[in-house]
């Protein structure tokens, strides 16, 4: 609940608008994203350095074109395919298991950018980067 509030507060702090482009929310101790789904018109959102685990509330961001979820507790990127305009996604230091967490990615044809893991934890795995090559194409 805390941290549901917290997210709900840090958003009308950031704009008075109708319609919020841009939340930056790194580092908040975030776990629940709340009503964050309800911001229709999100297009840039930073969510590194918290302890999200689920990202459901962020299927209805059709908008969304960045995304940072880097350094959290996520395990599937499954809500991510509803983001349609998504272009850069840094999931880095997240509990990604395997490649068959990417397959749901594979219908977002605008997605050009992505981050799955920190540099000093990169494995040279042939068949999981062909298979990446594979969905951004």
């Amino acid at each position: 609940k805390l941290a549901r509030a917290c997210v709900h507060e840090s958003l009308l702090n950031q704009t008075k608008a109708t319609v919020l482009k841009q939340s930056r929310l790194r580092g908040l101790g975030i776990s629940d994203l709340g009503c964050l789904g309800e911001c229709a018109g999100l297009e840039w959102l930073d969510l590194s350095g918290n302890a999200i685990s689920h990202l459901g509330p962020l299927s209805s961001l059709k908008a969304l074109a960045v995304l940072n979820i880097s350094s959290n507790r996520v395990s599937s990127l499954e809500p991510l395919a509803g983001c349609e305009n998504l272009q850069s996604l840094n999931a880095a230091g997240n509990l990604l298991g395997g490649v068959q967490h990417l397959q749901c990615l594979a219908g977002l044809r605008h997605l050009e950018n992505m981050q799955l893991l920190f540099l000093s934890n990169l494995l040279y795995n042939m068949k999981f980067w062909c298979f990446i090559c594979k969905i951004i194409t």
